[in-house]
């Protein structure tokens, strides 16, 4: 018998990354239920759109996992850029099936799986400790000598990245390293964990908020640090996005927002899958991805469900 919980349509798909750019659109990456081989995994990029609409902004379908995507500012408007765990990248002009212009994969890569915009450019950590930085053309090694060989699966490895300007970078990873960068060299923080750590958000407050394994929540700055997690919460948490001034993040089964030290649920009536996986936002929603074909979207005061046609 057929499992009720996959879609049968052979081009449905489930999103893990979700890159918001115009108010009521957002991009979404994902991956097919039924790939063409077991040894593919095909990524296909869409659009979501008011009032359910849709568009694939390029059927040629990228065999990776996507990091990633922001918007850039690219030949005087702005561009998305996808990048993928084994350094591909592309530039997708725009939403309305353009096609993609290949970007040189990084010098000495090994795998990407964090990306984001910082002052006005784009920026990806990864695997041996690498972080690079999109200078218009190419991606250039900026982790210097903070950055490893390969040596083998217990290598370190960077998650996720985000700074206040170009001059305060911050990147979390593995074993709960946190590493900083003060425009001329990165040092790695003292924080009160060793667990594998999964987001990194530099709040408008001053604060930077990282999540990551086994209910892990801390905020601070530099080598101040202080500790939000619970006995209570044991799960991992896998996203983490600001909207209105406030920070939400997510594991697999519930969504919470910071409230003073603590952490509180919030409930999405809406959310007919039950889970989620990713959190974003834009000046005018957070959006969240819920592992399936589903999208869920929120103004601050209401939740709408947005559902691949294909996924139904």
């Amino acid at each position: 018998m057929a499992n009720k919980s996959i879609p049968a349509h052979p081009a449905a798909l489930y999103f893990n990354e979700l890159v918001p750019e115009r108010d009521e659109e957002c991009t979404l990456f994902g991956h097919f239920y039924h790939p063409p081989a077991d040894d593919v995994d095909l990524t296909r990029a869409v659009v979501a759109r008011p009032a359910g609409g849709w568009a694939v902004i390029d059927r040629r379908d990228v065999n990776d996992v996507v990091s990633g995507g922001v918007y850039y500012e690219r030949s005087g408007r702005k561009q998305l850029i996808a990048v993928y765990r084994r350094g591909e990248s592309f530039f997708y002009p725009d939403a309305r099936g353009a096609g993609r212009i290949a970007i040189p994969i990084p010098p000495n890569v090994g795998f990407l799986s964090g990306v984001r915009m910082i002052d006005a450019w784009p920026y990806a950590c990864g695997s041996q400790n690498a972080v690079y930085r999109f200078d218009g053309a190419a991606w250039v090694d900026v982790a210097g000598p903070m950055r490893v060989a390969y040596g083998g699966p217990n290598d370190p490895i960077l998650n996720a990245i985000d700074g206040f300007d170009e001059c305060d970078i911050y990147a979390v990873g593995y074993n709960g390293s946190v590493v900083h960068f003060d425009g001329t060299r990165w040092h790695p923080l003292d924080a009160p964990t060793n667990q594998h750590l999964h987001q990194v958000l530099c709040h408008a407050d001053g604060q930077v908020y990282v999540c990551g394994r086994g209910g892990t929540v801390i905020k601070g700055r530099l080598d101040v640090w202080e500790d939000l997690s619970s006995p209570e919460r044991t799960e991992d948490f896998w996203g983490m996005a600001a909207f209105n001034g406030e920070v939400y993040l997510c594991t697999y089964h519930q969504l919470f927002r910071i409230v003073d030290r603590d952490l509180t649920e919030v409930h999405v009536p809406v959310n007919s899958a039950g889970t989620f996986y990713r959190v974003a936002s834009n000046a005018s929603f957070l959006w969240g991805t819920t592992g399936t074909g589903r999208v869920l979207r929120f103004d601050g005061q209401d939740w709408i469900e947005l559902v691949w046609p294909d996924s139904v």
